[in-house]
């Protein structure tokens, strides 16, 4: 029974479209679905092994991205952003 739950509970962060990820008290991401990687363009690897913050604009960055058409903080690979809003 448990491992039926773990294996629904692993299909579904997998299959997740929304961007979820597990992260430290200490700042750094444990897991990333791979909706979260392919948002982004990092490995989830990379996103490991780096602080969280790193991935987060600068509110000026932000509301410069926002207004460009770009929707929110999350950095891209590519020095764009992309924001997956909560709906």
């Amino acid at each position: 029974m448990l491992s039926e739950r773990t294996a629904e509970r692993d299909r579904l962060w997998d299959m997740a479209q929304k961007i979820l990820a597990i992260a430290s008290i200490d700042g750094y991401f444990i897991s990333c679905n791979p909706a979260m990687t392919e948002a982004l363009g990092w490995t989830e690897h990379e996103l490991q092994v780096t602080p969280f913050a790193s991935f987060a604009e600068s509110a000026a960055a932000t509301a410069t991205a926002v207004t460009a058409g770009c929707r929110g903080p999350w950095s891209r690979r590519a020095n764009c952003c992309t924001w997956r809003g909560a709906t």
